[in-house]
C-alpha cells in the first residue's frame, strides 16, 4: 500500500513540466555575488616579459566585505569578448577569497571584454553570477604623467618626475630662441631620449633669452599631454674659468712702436730708405740685357729692426692670474720679453712711483730697475703692471704683427640662488660672495603666472646685479627667479 499524498511526488516524477533547478546552496542573504571595488586595464596592469616586451591584462580588485562565512573559500572568474556569444565564456582558475585582486591576463589592448564572477565553497558549491562587468583594455595607449618642477641649475636643467610608468621610455628635451612656450616647432636639443632627469646645456653654447621644454614619453609613442616650459636668459656665457683678453691691435696700439708704423690695424717694420723704387716691386737690374730671374742682380732693400712696447696690467687686484701672450707676424725673426713694471720698488698703491722733488716734470721718479726677460707663458700676475716688449731684427723682410693679445685666466667665483621672489619693480641679487667684476648671470623664470623672461639691467658687484622679470608682452611682473653668478 502505498500513500499518494506523501510518495505520491516521487512515483509521478515523469510526469509534466521540468521544475527549475535549485542547487540547495545555503549562502547569506547579501553575500550572493562577489563585487569588484577597481578595475584597471592600463599601464599599471602592464607587465614585462622576460624578453623585455610590455603584456597588457586586467586587474580586478575584490571588494570583501565582513562576516564572509567561513564556507566560502573562493572566487570563480569568467571572461569573454564582448562581441562574442555568451556561452563562450573561458573561466580561469579558483582564486583564494583573501587574494584582494583576480588578473586576467589573455587579452589584447583596446579589445572590449565582459567579465563575471561567482563564490565558491570549500565543498564546491557555487553561488550566483555576478552582474557582467565590461572593460575595454587601454594598455599603453594611454600618455604618460606630465614632468614638473623643470628649473635651471647652473647650467644644468633638472626636472622630477617620481613615479615612472612601467612603459616609460624617457624624455624629449626641444629648444626654440626668444620666449614662445609652445612645444609644436621647437627643436630637439638631443636626437636620442634623455632617461635621466637632467641635461647639461653648457656644451651647446647657447646665447640670449631662450625657451626649454620636455616631456615624458613611453615605449607605443605616447607623450605626456602637457609640456613643463623654462624660459633662461643665456646671454652671459658661464665658463670654467673666467678667461679676460686685451687685444693691443683692437686698442689701436697704445704702446710705444720704433722702427715702425701702425698700417689698419697692423704694425709694419720701416724700410731704411737707402734704394727704395716707388713701383713697390722688388728692384732688380738685368744682366746683360736679358730679363733671366737667377741672374737677374737684386738690390738689396733693408728693412729696419722694429720693436713694439706695452704696460699690462691685471684685471684683478684679489688674486692672482695666469698671464699668456698670442702673437700673430710675419718676420725672418722676432723675440718676445716681459720685466716687472718699478721690479723691487714697487709700491701696492698703484700711482707712479716718485719722489718729490726738481726733476722730471718737478718730480724724481723711482727707475725701473729690472731688466728684460724671455716670455713664458703662464706668468703668474697679480696688482704689478707688465711691461712687455716685442722686437724683430733688421732684414730683407719686411716684419708685420698682425695681432697682439694678452690673455688672462682668472679663478671664477660663482654663487647660485634659487627661488627668489621678484617684484615687478626688480630684485638686487643679494650676493655674499666677494665680487671684483661680474662676468656673467643667467637666470631662470620658474613656470606658473605670467612671468616668462627675465633681463638684466646691471652688474653691479657691490650692491648685486639688479634684475627684471617680464611677462609674455615684455612688460615688467612678478615671478620666482633662479639665478646663477659669476665673475672674479
Amino acid at each position: 500500500v502505498v500513500d499518494l499524498a506523501v510518495a505520491g511526488p516521487v512515483h509521478q516524477a515523469d510526469q509534466g513540466a521540468i521544475p527549475a533547478f535549485d542547487s540547495r546552496i545555503t549562502v547569506p542573504p547579501g553575500l550572493r555575488r562577489p563585487a569588484v571595488e577597481q578595475i584597471r586595464s592600463g599601464e599599471s596592469a602592464l607587465i614585462r616579459d622576460l624578453d623585455g616586451a610590455l603584456r597588457p591584462r586586467i586587474l580586478a580588485s575584490l571588494f570583501r566585505p565582513s562576516g564572509i562565512p567561513d564556507e566560502v573559500a573562493f572566487v570563480e572568474a569568467q571572461i569573454r569578448p564582448a562581441d562574442e556569444f555568451a556561452e563562450l565564456w573561458t573561466t580561469l582558475p579558483l582564486v583564494p577569497i583573501d587574494a584582494g585582486e583576480i588578473t586576467f591576463a589573455e587579452v589584447e589592448e583596446g579589445e572590449t571584454y565582459r567579465i563575471r564572477l561567482r563564490y565558491v565553497t570549500r565543498v564546491g558549491r557555487r553561488g550566483d553570477w555576478s552582474a557582467e562587468i565590461e572593460e575595454t583594455v587601454v594598455g599603453s595607449s594611454t600618455p604618460p604623467p606630465d614632468v614638473t618642477d623643470f628649473r635651471l641649475a647652473a647650467t644644468v636643467l633638472r626636472w622630477a618626475y617620481p613615479e615612472r610608468p612601467v612603459d616609460f621610455a624617457g624624455f624629449e628635451l626641444r629648444e626654440r630662441p626668444g620666449t614662445l612656450r609652445q612645444w609644436d616647432g621647437m627643436t630637439r636639443v638631443f636626437e636620442e631620449l634623455i632617461t635621466g632627469n637632467s641635461f647639461d646645456i653648457a656644451p651647446l653654447d647657447r646665447s640670449g633669452p631662450r625657451t626649454f621644454a620636455v616631456k615624458a614619453m613611453d615605449v607605443a609613442g605616447n607623450e605626456s599631454a602637457a609640456a613643463a616650459f623654462l624660459t633662461v636668459n643665456l646671454g652671459d656665457r658661464l665658463v670654467e674659468n673666467v678667461v679676460l683678453s686685451e687685444d693691443q691691435a683692437a686698442l689701436g696700439w697704445p704702446g710705444t712702436l720704433t722702427g715702425g708704423q701702425v698700417v689698419g690695424l697692423e704694425l709694419r717694420a720701416d724700410d731704411d730708405g737707402g734704394l727704395y723704387l716707388a713701383d713697390d716691386d722688388a728692384p732688380y737690374l738685368p744682366r746683360d740685357g736679358v730679363t733671366v730671374p737667377e741672374d737677374d742682380l737684386y738690390l738689396p732693400v733693408q728693412y729696419q729692426a722694429m720693436t713694439y712696447e706695452a704696460t699690462l696690467v691685471a684685471p684683478s687686484r684679489g688674486m692672482a692670474a695666469a698671464l699668456s701672450l698670442k702673437v700673430a707676424a710675419e718676420a725672418e725673426g722676432w723675440t718676445l720679453e716681459y720685466r716687472d713694471d718699478g721690479g723691487a720698488l714697487y709700491l701696492p698703491d698703484e700711482e707712479a712711483l716718485h719722489l718729490g722733488g726738481p726733476s722730471r716734470d718737478g718730480d724724481a721718479y723711482l727707475p725701473r730697475t729690472g731688466g728684460f726677460a724671455a716670455w713664458v707663458d703662464g706668468l703668474s700676475v697679480r696688482r704689478k703692471p707688465i711691461d712687455i716688449r716685442l722686437a724683430s731684427a733688421a732684414g730683407n723682410v719686411a716684419t708685420r704683427v698682425t695681432g697682439l693679445t694678452a690673455i688672462f685666466d682668472v679663478p671664477d667665483r660663482i654663487e647660485t640662488f634659487e627661488d627668489l621672489a621678484a617684484p615687478a619693480s626688480g630684485l638686487r641679487l643679494p650676493i655674499s660672495v666677494p665680487f671684483e667684476r661680474i662676468t656673467g648671470v643667467r637666470l631662470a623664470v620658474q613656470g606658473g603666472g605670467s612671468a616668462v623672461a627675465a633681463r638684466v639691467v646691471d652688474k653691479n658687484p657691490v650692491d648685486g646685479p639688479l634684475i627684471e622679470v617680464l611677462d609674455a608682452a615684455g612688460g615688467a611682473t612678478s615671478g620666482l627667479v633662479d639665478a646663477t653668478v659669476q665673475g672674479y
